[in-house]
């Protein structure tokens, strides 16, 4: 028969986030959104132990094929962040295919052009 997008999603994120949390990873932001063919939902959060913001169909109706993309910003090492979420994947009442996965430390930012605090300043009082 399969399960309602909402009803997949939700224990997910929650799983992940009280991993992460006991972990002492902290979220910066957490989106998730799954596809079945009777509709997608989106979920979002901004911190450990937050209520996603959710929009989409949640009243879809059960599937039994569910795509899942989930992003995952947040602080600590990004290669425990990923065996985190693969175990929280591996522990839903679901057989996972086809995944793909990455997890990555980005480069510091290097600005392109640097703006003067007196070229502000003149922007400003103009």
């Amino acid at each position: 028969m399969g399960s309602p997008p909402a009803a997949v999603l939700g224990p997910l994120l929650d799983a992940i986030d009280t991993a992460l949390t006991e972990a002492g990873m902290s979220i910066v932001h957490l989106k998730a959104v799954l596809h079945t063919e009777s509709g997608s939902v989106k979920a979002a959060l901004c911190g450990n132990g937050v209520e996603p913001e959710v929009e989409g169909m949640l009243d879809a109706s059960p599937a039994r094929v569910h795509e899942l993309l989930l992003n995952l910003r947040g602080g600590g090492d990004a290669d425990t962040a990923k065996a985190i979420v693969e175990r929280c994947l591996q522990n839903q009442d679901a057989e996972t295919s086809d995944l793909r996965s990455d997890a990555f430390l980005p480069a510091a930012p290097r600005p392109e052009r640097r703006v003067s605090r007196k070229e502000v300043a003149m922007r400003t009082n103009s």
